[in-house]
């Protein structure tokens, strides 16, 4: 994962491993969206059910977009300061019981896993894209004169 790590800033990795996960869920809900606008429009025009297809990969760009700015703009003195406030509420609060303490203890590791892995994410993704875009490359029409 040294090679990520060279061609991409620490916190561009993050910022990009972030976004390729929280991407998954916001594809998920925009594609079940889509699903309802073309159960509704069965008896709508092709062409219109194809629009609506295409806002919905536009949406997911967007948002994936938005997401990688949004988390990105974030600082490591902001992220710090959330994670010491976290850390110092944390002692300090009431103990968590039950189904309360299992969510947040999962939700650390889960955390705590990706952190650890965001290099190997993005190194996957990144090949995903090339092998996709060269697939691309290689069915584009060629011009001859």
């Amino acid at each position: 994962m040294q090679m990520i790590n060279t061609l991409f800033t620490e916190e561009m990795v993050e910022a990009l491993g972030w976004t390729v996960l929280h991407s998954l869920w916001q594809a998920a809900i925009v594609a079940v969206a889509l699903a309802i606008f073309m159960l509704i429009g069965r008896g709508k025009p092709a062409r219109l059910r194809y629009a609506w297809a295409n806002v919905a990969l536009l949406v997911v760009f967007a948002l994936a977009v938005f997401t990688f700015v949004r988390l990105y703009e974030q600082t490591p003195a902001q992220l710090q300061v959330a994670q010491l406030s976290v850390q110092q509420a944390g002692p300090q609060a009431a103990p968590a019981v039950g189904a309360a303490a299992d969510i947040s203890t999962f939700r650390q590791r889960f955390t705590d896993y990706f952190e650890m892995h965001l290099p190997l994410i993005v190194a996957l993704w990144l090949a995903g894209m090339c092998l996709f875009l060269l697939r691309l490359l290689g069915t584009w029409p060629t011009c001859s004169a």
